[in-house]
């Protein structure tokens, strides 16, 4: 039997589709707080399962594919590049990653209701476009590097093509299992 609590939580999820809907729609300071703190629960689950993927999948695929002509000037200078990775570097590497993620997935997130085509592409979409500004990002890295260091950037962007297009691609597969109603909706305006 549904208690009180389950009710309130269902009518804040349609509340949040009719806001989806409807930019005018205002929610309580208390609802929008309860709301919040659910949405970035949900992303922060979303974003664990999307780095399980990023490093379970996408690292064998890096490993046959980028890493060797990727990481091949390391060795030649270790004064640039650190080739005694610690634990400890180790553990900021992943605190980076999942920040990229994190915020990756969070824009994707917010540019879900604007984009078209079922979610799969929608996430396809949004992840692309961070790729985008990745591989710009690696493009003015190398143009300040001589030309020994930039093919580890033009790698670097293969790497974030291959990788950003896996996870895009794992985001579209798991969206809908924990934003059920924001995936209904999405649905619903994919078939408009």
């Amino acid at each position: 039997m549904p208690t009180d609590s389950w009710y309130a939580i269902r009518n804040l999820e349609s509340s949040r589709l009719l806001r989806w809907s409807n930019p005018r729609f205002e929610l309580s300071e208390t609802d929008t707080c309860v709301l919040l703190m659910k949405t970035t629960a949900k992303i922060f689950a979303l974003v664990v399962l999307l780095n399980l993927v990023r490093y379970f999948v996408g690292g064998p695929i890096e490993a046959a594919t980028i890493m060797e002509p990727m990481h091949s000037v390391m060795p030649e200078y270790p004064e640039v590049f650190d080739n005694d990775f610690s634990s400890t570097d180790f553990m900021i590497s992943l605190a980076y990653n999942f920040a990229l993620w994190f915020f990756a997935t969070l824009a994707c997130h917010l540019m879900m209701p604007s984009l078209p085509g079922p979610i799969w592409v929608r996430s396809l979409t949004g992840f692309a476009l961070m790729a985008a500004f990745f591989c710009s990002l690696a493009a003015v890295y190398m143009n300040h590097y001589t030309d020994v260091f930039r093919p580890f950037y033009a790698w670097s962007m293969i790497d974030a093509l291959i990788v950003f297009s896996l996870v895009g691609l794992a985001n579209g597969l798991l969206y809908p299992l924990l934003f059920r109603e924001e995936a209904k909706c999405l649905r619903t305006l994919a078939e408009t």
